[in-house]
């Protein structure tokens, strides 16, 4: 009978030459992603891209780490299922974060009010101006660093609620402004910026 090393000692070397080959991977994929967003969007679509290549990169590390941790306690070919289900939910999910970057839009045509968002399956509405009965402006945690809120238009009919997405603070408030004139008036203080 002979001894042979412990499981995880054998699998660290596999576990290094995995991790150059998803860096090998990763860098060039990100920068011509970076590269595309950068030449492709204007600066405030430039923001939304890079919250949604945030949370494409998030969803793609977190398989691909749950795989490679996998691998690390059973055998080797979950290691390189890890990273390489990392690159393509990584690079799945930068496609879906360009295409929700640029279905996202708000307008004022007439009457109406318009709002457009989602990915994959687009959802367009149409509300009526007069039909807004207030505004309900949110600002999380991740939107703050960049200045983005999400404006929340309340109506009696349909749903009750419809949202515009990820709209710069001082855009929004002027959207909310131009779409009900009045409405935000007595929440919005302006301060005189000193000489």
């Amino acid at each position: 009978m002979t001894l042979r090393p412990p499981r995880f000692a054998r699998d660290r070397r596999s576990i290094g030459w995995s991790t150059a080959q998803a860096l090998a991977v990763f860098l060039p994929t990100t920068l011509i992603l970076v590269l595309l967003g950068v030449l492709i969007t204007p600066a405030h679509d430039w923001l939304l891209l890079l919250r949604r290549l945030r949370w494409a990169f998030l969803a793609g590390a977190g398989l691909g780490s749950l795989l490679v941790l996998l691998g690390s306690l059973l055998s080797d070919v979950p290691i390189h299922l890890g990273w390489v289900s990392a690159q393509v939910g990584y690079v799945a999910g930068a496609l879906f974060a360009f295409d929700g970057a640029r279905s996202l839009g708000h307008c004022i045509t007439g009457r109406y009010l318009v709002t457009n968002h989602r990915s994959v399956k687009r959802r367009t509405v149409a509300l009526r101006r007069d039909g807004v009965i207030g505004w309900k402006v949110t600002q999380r945690a991740w939107h703050r660093r960049s200045c983005l809120c999400r404006l929340t238009a309340t109506t009696a009919g349909g749903r009750g609620a419809y949202d515009v997405k990820d709209v710069l603070m001082p855009e929004g408030l002027r959207f909310t402004d131009a779409s009900v004139p009045g409405a935000l008036e007595p929440f919005v203080t302006c301060r005189e910026v000193p000489a």
